[in-house]
């Protein structure tokens, strides 16, 4: 981890020849993560790796006299540490080598009572906001982090700054030496530990792409309760928030449903949220929307308008796209079925025939439609149901010309509703993180 300065010691002077090279050994494994001086818990003890150079002059002798004694265990520290040098030995800390980020509330050394800054982290950047300034002054790459009690020590190359932390230590400490699958869990802890004080604007975007643009925290909302997740204003939100990556979160959101949910027995599923996703990516398709409008003159014979238009209209790539991954992941759980073909029915029968049948006085029935949607051939001609299955198959294939979103584009109004959202359920997106986890959806 290039942040960490890790100076290491090697506070007993009794060790045996094997007992070091058993702690050395135990040193090796980090040595793929850190470069040069690296502060790093053995034990109950700090080492010092550069034995040469670090180590005091009596104890290399102790270690390179033959008559040193073959203990098993270290020797307790010489009289001359006192109790304070052992209790700082024992309150040193570090970040683990898989932190993925955090962020916590520290008070600069010196400065007036009150003040507080920000200390953003999301390997490889870092960066210090003073919310008095919301301005974010980013940290160099080689920045040091050293940890003691309560205090956290900000090296830089023309810069040594002392801050005391102000988050909840015990929650702090959890974050940087747990090992995450993804950033949402510990992001999460972060807005607990730091009294939930945090603003999207004046965030690092590197930042915000290690900890929002993170499946697991978009996939919290599908765990959610009901009244949660199925307002307008927070489907629209998280497709903003998603859609650098919409295919791959959209292809889990179906998986995980259709795996969770017994869809022989789904007829209209106009309130669960994938469909409600769905119905709210296909509305961004102007051509699709061409069709509602298309299908909103319609004041007879429903049926058959639904029908022609699907066989006339082009939808965009991403909308092809979005209905064969509904295709696709029904498939894997419903082989040679007609259940990939219904699935795909319901979703374009929710974003585009459902929006009308709510008015006060629709100027149509949906009956037969309805009767279309379940593929029943003793209610609907058969040539209607033969042509139907044609278009939906077409679903199968994925478009060729869909080309991925990037990462890149955001929508920071629908960051801090989305961030607003978790604030106010940190503990219920605390434990679908988890949850989330456990899947390794990441």
């Amino acid at each position: 981890m290039k942040f960490l300065k890790v100076t290491l010691r090697f506070p007993f002077v009794n060790a045996s020849k094997m007992e070091f090279e058993q702690i050395l050994s135990e040193l090796a494994q980090f040595n793929t993560f850190f470069k040069g001086d690296v502060e790093i818990p053995i034990k109950k003890y700090t080492i010092t790796r550069q034995i040469n150079q670090s180590m005091p002059p009596e104890t290399q002798e102790q270690n390179s006299s033959p008559q040193t004694q073959n203990t098993t265990t270290p020797a307790p520290r010489t009289s001359s540490a006192s109790k304070d040098d052992v209790k700082k030995i024992k309150d040193k800390y570090v970040i683990s080598s898989k932190c993925k980020c955090f962020f916590i509330s520290v008070k600069l050394e010196g400065s007036p009572k009150g003040s507080r800054n920000l200390l953003f982290y999301a390997p490889p950047y870092c960066a210090l906001m003073d919310e008095s300034i919301p301005e974010l002054e980013v940290l160099p790459s080689n920045t040091e982090f050293t940890f003691e009690d309560r205090y956290i020590t900000v090296t830089t190359s023309f810069s040594e700054r002392r801050f005391s932390i102000k988050s909840k230590l015990d929650i702090f400490k959890n974050i940087i030496q747990t090992d995450f699958n993804s950033a949402s869990v510990p992001f999460l802890l972060s807005i607990l530990g730091c009294d939930r004080r945090l603003s999207v604007n004046t965030m690092a975007e590197t930042f915000v792409y290690n900890t929002l643009y993170n499946d697991n925290f978009l996939l919290s909302f599908y765990f959610l309760p009901a009244e949660l997740n199925s307002t307008p204003e927070v489907i629209e939100n998280w497709v903003k928030a998603s859609m650098p990556m919409i295919d791959s979160l959209m292809a889990q959101l179906y998986h995980i449903f259709i795996n969770d949910k017994d869809i022989t027995r789904i007829k209209n599923p106009t309130r669960l949220f994938p469909f409600l996703v769905t119905k709210q990516i296909l509305s961004m398709d102007e051509y699709f929307m061409q069709f509602v409008t298309f299908l909103s003159g319609t004041t007879i014979d429903l049926c058959n308008t639904f029908l022609r238009g699907l066989e006339q209209v082009t939808f965009n790539a991403r909308t092809l796209m979005i209905l064969h991954i509904i295709y696709y992941e029904t498939s894997l759980k419903y082989p040679d079925s007609q259940f990939p073909l219904k699935m795909v029915s319901i979703a374009l029968f929710n974003a585009s025939i459902h929006p009308l049948a709510l008015e006060k006085n629709p100027v149509f029935s949906i009956e037969e439609l309805k009767y279309l949607l379940e593929f029943q051939q003793t209610a609907i001609a058969l040539d209607n149901l033969k042509k139907y299955e044609k278009i939906l198959s077409q679903y199968k294939k994925q478009p060729r010309d869909y080309e991925p979103a990037r990462r890149g584009a955001t929508s920071t109004d629908a960051f801090e509703y989305i961030l607003g959202v978790a604030e106010k359920n940190v503990s219920q997106f605390l434990n679908v993180s988890r949850i989330m986890e456990k899947i390794n959806y990441v």
